[in-house]
């Protein structure tokens, strides 16, 4: 399922927050990027998250712009949405286009938990063929946070 990717830029007041110091807390800045190859859109992505994106970086954008884009159902393809709305939208047509039945799985919430925390909904419905994407690593190591892949017979194989 898709949902919209938010980038979070460093935040400087948050690291100095009087905090880090009674807690002992030391802050660590991730620098490998693991998901992107390349190394122009490294450099983009990163000018959006810095809030540094300008006119030439915009430029690069829209010459990939495809309005008439649609994609393979067979192949891996991510949107990025504005919002969950539209995410939901576009998952909604994708789903319908599916000729496998729909099968709905409820969550389990143990403990207390912030509804709007929630890394995805609390109800899914999914057909044979869907694609998704994980939301949270594996302790066996098997999938990462943002690994794609597509449901099979109730079980899901990974993209590569």
């Amino acid at each position: 399922m898709r949902k919209p990717n938010y980038f979070l830029p460093p935040t400087k007041a948050l690291s100095s927050a009087k905090v880090f110091d009674e807690l002992g807390m030391e802050v660590v800045e991730l620098t490998k990027v693991y998901r992107q190859k390349q190394e122009a859109f490294i450099n983009l992505l990163n000018a959006i998250r810095n809030r540094q994106i300008g006119s030439t970086d915009i430029q690069q954008i829209n010459q990939r712009y495809q309005p008439q884009f649609e994609s393979n159902v067979n192949d891996y393809y991510i949107t990025l949405t504005t919002t969950n709305q539209i995410a939901s939208q576009i998952n909604a047509a994708l789903m319908a286009k599916l000729s496998s039945r729909l099968h709905h799985f409820e969550g389990e919430i143990k403990g207390k938990f912030n509804k709007e925390s929630f890394p995805t909904d609390l109800a899914l419905s999914l057909k044979e063929g869907a694609q998704v994407m994980f939301v949270k690593n594996d302790g066996e190591g098997r999938w990462v946070n943002g690994t794609l892949g597509k449901v099979k017979m109730g079980i899901v194989l990974g993209s590569e």
